[in-house]
């Protein structure tokens, strides 16, 4: 694997837990608004590391098939 291909598994990887992360607050916000739903900050706590664990994989997935379907076309 060389070094390019390296940095953008990584940067797709660490995009992907961003934008995971901030959709795991904004779902625990959003839960905390039902009726016998948790408080605001439990809420997020819970789920925040969820959706980050997977946009990383997401992100990972996406760019290797992207990678890969570059190899084939070249």
């Amino acid at each position: 694997m060389t070094l390019h291909i390296f940095l953008r598994l990584s940067k797709a990887s660490t995009l992907g837990a961003i934008y995971g992360a901030l959709f795991g607050v904004f779902f625990g916000i959003v839960a905390s608004i039902f009726h016998n739903g948790p408080s605001v900050h439990i809420a997020i706590a819970q789920s925040w590391w969820w959706f980050a664990l997977s946009g990383m994989f997401m992100g990972f997935g996406a760019e290797r098939n992207r990678i890969s379907d570059e190899k084939k076309v070249s």
